[in-house]
């Protein structure tokens, strides 16, 4: 079985996101699916599976040219290690 969440539990306050995620992902890693999950939640990256089936996490860098940013859409392992909000704030004139 494939299962694809894209940003779960959006909307939700962070606290209850962050524990229903957590639960949610633990049910759905098993031996007999494969389940892809994106999220800008960092504490979602360090979930282990309950029954050692792997959990791996993988991301997409970004880049700024001329005070644009870029993505070259390329999976890279591990979890992210950067952030742009604030550069993407600074951006908007906001900060």
């Amino acid at each position: 079985m494939l299962i694809c969440i894209d940003e779960i539990f959006k909307g939700t306050n962070s606290t209850d996101r962050i524990v229903g995620a957590k639960e949610a992902i633990r049910r759905l890693t098993n031996d007999w699916s494969i389940t892809l999950v994106t999220t800008h939640d960092f504490e979602l990256c360090d979930l282990t599976s309950k029954n050692n089936t792997p959990v791996n996490n993988a991301h997409f860098e970004e880049y700024y040219i001329d005070d644009e940013i870029h993505f070259d859409f390329k999976m890279r392992e591990g979890r992210c290690k950067t952030t742009n909000a604030k550069y993407l704030l600074r951006m908007a004139g906001i900060i």
